[in-house]
């Protein structure tokens, strides 16, 4: 009897030698389909392509990955390209340039952290709004860990537009910063004094203890911990805030 060879689609067609012609028809039958199968999900691709908001999120979610792993100095459109898993000339009909994005991701994370940042009422319990406060900085910035690499993982390695971009970044957090200091001392929680200067002081250690997070150190403190401590750090120096 001759051999019949099973082919590359022997998973399916493990009898053909046994059963025949029916064995046949079963794996042709079933090959038929998947292929169908396949046609049929490309064509739900097409029947639904991404739309142009989407396509942008997905463009800027990869380059935060890029910037976090190569930096802003070696990353390149193209890698952006390959993670977003579109062609390069798509990048750039959203964005002029690796600058423009990032310029936006900076952009769009001031952002959020304004949003995070609440106004004290000092009818309530002033302890727990300034802990949430705190707490909600740090979700911000801690929870997007490529966005923790992107600002501090290569700061030894900063070109200048980088330098000039982080540095907008910061200069923009203590105007913030500022001027919650400054609705402080309107409502009598905040000490007299330099509102600026104070917000120096509280940037400059939030700052350290990001840069501690993002280093990889195995000693890093919980949420929790780093939000009571400074809290009683800054209880302990311009806080004016009275336990009943």
């Amino acid at each position: 009897m001759r051999h019949v060879s099973r082919g590359k689609y022997s998973s399916n067609c493990a009898s053909w030698g046994a059963s025949g012609a029916h064995g046949l028809g079963r794996c042709l039958g079933s090959t038929l389909f998947a292929l169908s199968q396949r046609r049929v999900i490309r064509c739900r691709l097409a029947t639904f392509p991404m739309s142009k908001k989407e396509r942008r999120e997905q463009i800027l979610v990869s380059a935060r990955k890029v910037f976090a792993e190569k930096g802003y100095h070696d990353a390149r459109v193209g890698d952006i390209a390959s993670a977003a898993d579109v062609a390069k000339g798509t990048v750039y009909l959203y964005f002029k340039d690796k600058r423009s994005i990032f310029v936006e991701l900076i952009d769009t994370l001031f952002s959020h952290l304004h949003g995070a940042i609440l106004r004290v009422d000092t009818d309530g319990n002033v302890e727990d709004q300034v802990k949430h406060n705190i707490r909600a900085i740090l979700s911000v910035l801690v929870d997007e860990p490529d966005t923790m690499r992107m600002l501090f993982a290569h700061a030894s390695a900063l070109d200048s537009a980088f330098a000039t971009q982080i540095e907008s970044f910061y200069v923009g957090l203590k105007e913030l910063l500022t001027e919650s200091l400054e609705d402080g001392q309107k409502l009598g929680i905040v000490a007299e004094g330099d509102a600026c200067l104070y917000a120096s002081f509280a940037l400059g250690a939030l700052r350290e203890i990001l840069v501690e997070g993002s280093s990889g150190a195995h000693d890093v403190r919980s949420r929790e911990e780093i939000v009571d401590a400074l809290y009683a750090f800054l209880l302990g120096g311009i806080l004016r805030v009275h336990s009943d």
